[in-house]
């Protein structure tokens, strides 16, 4: 299984999704969008299906030099306040090794932005070894625990050891395949995926290796909160841009492209809920509603819009971070190497925004990276101006459309409607549990051997409370 959303559709459809694609096309009424009930449960991450737990990383790092002198530099490096950000994407990257252990635990690490809380950095000749302490979470599904039989508190203190290389210098030209299991045929692992295809138990697997440890704790508190639908809506209007990339990496988008029918779904269901094309951009459209005084603008990139711009997906994704308040990322996880989400330069200031990540274990690879671009002085933890949906699991090309605009149709109905209209009460506990209902039914349908695990992180401390 590769790190990006697979493209996969039964046997038996598949004819009909290229040759008939239309047929395929939904045509969900707008009142199926929306919430129901009023399951009141939320977290710093929230779902219906999946819990999150603190947890904490340890690991050591062992780096043989060309001279004791080359050592004591790098030591001093690692060891140096004004190298925090080498200190963190090197934690960071190390982490990932663990993934694919701590998923046959049937547990889903954060890979990006762990905060480390101790590190011992010591020099014997030309060997440095780094050892460190990051505090991180980890999803556990309630399915995975009622299947095995395991109450959730046996789960605080548990403790999971993983194999990791020791030195993650050049790890691909150094290795090869000897390490790696699972590529495709003829393709052959780099640097930034390697620990996607990590088998440190592979025959002839020779990389020198260190134990880590992953150690579970508390159950994070729950609460309901809502989106910051004030924030949204104090200039009158809200600004949108949802992406929809390609499922195939043909040089000249199909027609037949779960990317396109994703975007040809989703256009046309933002016709059929009132909303109007307002003009053709150069990539893209846009599309335009008012209701209840509240302006709503929808700007959408097809895959062909993308292509159209000569590949420049990160310069026009940077550019649609800094301009809207909510981003709908629908399309490859890149084995977590969208780095345009790096960038503290690439976000507004001052602005409260929604992201959606559409794509395999986005919970695992990009939540933190916004968080830690979005702290300051004010907000340490970066949450206070971005809630982030994400899944934990292999997402379907087959459901992008659907999920975009379940969660965009309720924030939309949220912030018209101050967070609750009668019965309906927007916060994003149903939010969430409408995404997942839909990911439980499409799974059902296409028959599927999975299906998406939505939530979403960073709202527990939320302020909007609707006024009535």
């Amino acid at each position: 299984m590769k790190s990006f959303k697979t493209f996969r559709v039964l046997a038996a459809a598949l004819p009909l999704s290229i040759a008939c694609s239309t047929m395929l096309e939904s045509d969900d009424p707008a009142d199926d969008d929306l919430v129901v009930g009023d399951d009141k449960m939320d977290t710093p991450y929230y779902s219906t299906l999946a819990m999150e737990l603190a947890a904490e990383f340890v690991g050591e790092i062992r780096e043989e030099h060309e001279s004791p002198a080359a050592a004591n530099a790098r030591a001093e490096s690692l060891r140096s306040t004004t190298e925090s950000w080498t200190v963190a994407s090197l934690v960071d990257n190390h982490a990932k090794f663990a993934m694919n252990k701590v998923k046959s635990d049937k547990l889903h690490m954060n890979l990006n932005g762990n905060s480390l809380s101790s590190k011992d950095v010591s020099v014997s000749g030309r060997t440095v070894t780094f050892k460190y302490v990051a505090k991180t979470e980890v999803l556990v599904q309630k399915e995975d625990l009622k299947k095995a039989g395991i109450p959730l508190s046996s789960l605080n203190g548990k403790s999971t050891t993983v194999k990791v290389p020791a030195d993650l210098r050049n790890i691909a030209q150094k290795l090869g395949t000897r390490c790696a299991e699972g590529m495709d045929a003829g393709d052959t692992p780099q640097d930034y995926n390697y620990f996607y295809y990590w088998k440190p138990d592979k025959p002839g697997c020779d990389a020198p290796m260190t134990d880590a440890t992953l150690k579970l704790s508390s159950l994070l508190p729950k609460k309901t909160t809502y989106p910051e639908y004030n924030k949204l809506t104090e200039d009158g209007k809200i600004e949108v841009v949802v992406f929809f990339g390609a499922a195939d990496h043909d040089e000249v988008v199909k027609e037949s492209d779960w990317g396109m029918y994703n975007w040809r779904t989703f256009t046309r269901d933002l016709t059929s809920r009132g909303f109007r094309k307002a003009s053709d951009q150069n990539p893209g459209g846009r599309y335009t509603r008012t209701n209840r005084g509240v302006q709503v603008i929808v700007d959408v990139y097809g895959p062909r819009d993308l292509q159209a711009a000569n590949h420049d997906s990160s310069g026009i994704f940077a550019q649609a971070i800094k301009t809207h308040e909510i981003i709908l990322y629908n399309g490859h996880s890149f084995y977590g190497s969208l780095d345009v989400l790096d960038k503290k330069e690439n976000y507004p200031e001052g602005k409260y925004q929604v992201f959606m990540f559409a794509s395999c274990w986005s919970y695992e690879y990009y939540t933190k990276q916004i968080f830690e671009n979005k702290k300051s002085a004010a907000d340490p933890n970066g949450w206070a101006l971005a809630d982030v949906v994400n899944n934990t699991e292999v997402t379907w090309f087959h459901n992008d459309a659907p999920a975009s605009r379940i969660v965009l149709m309720n924030i939309i109905a949220g912030a018209e409607s101050g967070g609750k209209d009668g019965t309906r009460n927007y916060h994003w506990g149903n939010i969430i549990d409408q995404m997942n209902r839909q990911a439980l039914q499409a799974q059902a349908d296409h028959k599927t051997d999975s299906h998406e695990v939505w939530g979403v992180s960073g709202v527990r401390e939320n302020k909007f409370r609707p006024k009535r």
